[in-house]
């Protein structure tokens, strides 16, 4: 069953990543013009692949889950805007800029 969870997850990917992408701008207030098939398309030329194996070859630790960052938070989700990079990458990203939170403030619950 768990197997079955992660290929899923996998085939599923770009969906549910561009679904949150949608709630996170509506939610700022920004405009979201991206279609699956640009997403999917986008993704598969920036690396996806093998940020997915190397997420798989993890055990599928959260920390290197494929995640999309916007190099600059102010702009939108705009392909010119967006990085593919590990879970892990994008979080210490936004600690580093303005959170202040650590990972291991995360990882004990202090969040």
């Amino acid at each position: 069953m768990e197997e079955l969870k992660k290929i899923y997850i996998k085939k599923h990917f770009a969906r549910l990543s561009r679904n949150n992408m949608v709630r996170r701008s509506r939610k700022r207030g920004m405009e979201f013009n991206i279609s699956l098939k640009e997403f999917k398309k986008w993704l598969s030329e920036n690396n996806f692949d093998k940020l997915w194996r190397d997420y798989e070859n993890s055990g599928f630790d959260k920390w290197m889950k494929p995640s999309v960052d916007r190099t600059d938070s102010s702009i939108g989700y705009i392909f010119s805007n967006m990085k593919l990079m590990t879970w892990n990458e994008n979080f210490e990203k936004g600690c580093s800029e303005n959170t202040g939170m650590c990972k291991a403030q995360f990882v004990s619950g202090k969040r």
